[in-house]
């Protein structure tokens, strides 16, 4: 009876230890069209969120996604995506009964791309904490050149093997120099 018992015990241990494994491990391994975008985050206020979509041409956008901001405790930030052009429509930063609502669906600052099997950097996502009844600071700040090493580290400890790229729709003559003598690419 107790041998039947342990067995019981034993089948089991191995299949949630499988299926736990398969979940840490299902971080680093991307699908042959997938890549990474790193968001290095820098948000207050109450609830802040991002909406985002694919891009399918220049005048139309997929289906739209929420990035929830307020629930992620840490700097940088990881999110398995296909590769393509990607469109924030909407950044978000309600206060109370202060509604808050930057649009960028046209702008092509706010643009990002995915390229398969990198690590494709969005930038830093500010929203300052203090605002006033109609304005929020809310910017995508290009702070590669500042956290480079930071980035690296993140990458280290987190065992992901896959090469940083820059996410950027506009070019940045600037970065492309700097970068140079960086061990990351750039598009």
């Amino acid at each position: 009876m107790n041998y039947s018992l342990f067995s019981k015990w034993l089948v089991l241990t191995l299949f949630l230890s499988q299926f736990s494994f398969a979940e840490e491990s299902g971080l680093n391994v991307l699908g042959e069209s997938q890549g990474y975008l790193l968001i290095e985050l820098d948000v207050g206020g109450v609830a802040p969120s991002m909406k985002y979509a694919m891009r399918r041409s220049s005048r139309s956008l997929g289906e739209e996604r929420t990035l929830a901001l307020n629930t992620i405790d840490q700097r940088f930030y990881l999110i398995k995506l296909r590769k393509g052009v990607y469109q924030v429509t909407q950044v978000l930063a309600p206060l109370y009964d202060l509604p808050y609502r930057l649009g960028a669906e046209q702008s092509s600052y706010w643009q990002f791309k995915i390229e398969p099997g990198k690590i494709n950097y969005f930038g830093r996502l500010h929203i300052k904490p203090e605002r006033l009844t109609d304005y929020v600071e809310i910017r995508r700040l290009n702070y590669i050149a500042a956290s480079y090493d930071d980035i690296q580290d993140y990458i280290k400890t987190n065992s992901i093997p896959y090469p940083l790229s820059l996410a950027f729709a506009y070019q940045d003559d600037y970065l492309r120099e700097l970068l140079g003598s960086l061990d990351a690419s750039y598009n």
